[in-house]
């Protein structure tokens, strides 16, 4: 999820052309409807969006599915959003730019760690 366009679609061609299925969506809105209409393992997110933040969003996710793994795309490096993410049990946050290594490098990581159980 994000609400740039290009980097949507950036990710998006990254991610399937390495072979994962993906649903990509520019509101926080659509995430969580997607989220209940199918499963999702892994959710990339936007930390600020213009509609909502991506904490909102991954809180909304977990609750969806417990066992979702999450990733967060932020601009910026703060301290709350590292404490933020840690307590939703965030897989990694990834600082932008971010290179298709990066990413792929994160969603494989965030499949093959188990979830962490509660």
């Amino acid at each position: 999820m994000d609400d740039d366009k290009d980097i949507l679609n950036l990710f998006k061609d990254t991610l399937e052309e390495d072979g994962y299925k993906v649903v990509a969506v520019s509101t926080g809105r659509d995430a969580v409807t997607r989220a209940q209409e199918e499963q999702i393992h892994v959710a990339i997110l936007d930390i600020i969006m213009h509609d909502v933040t991506g904490d909102s969003v991954a809180f909304e996710l977990k609750r969806i599915n417990e066992l979702i793994k999450i990733i967060f795309i932020s601009g910026y490096s703060r301290i709350q959003d590292s404490i933020n993410a840690l307590n939703l049990g965030v897989s990694e946050i990834l600082i932008k730019p971010v290179t298709a290594e990066e990413l792929l490098h994160a969603v494989k990581l965030a499949i093959l760690t188990p979830p962490i159980p509660k």
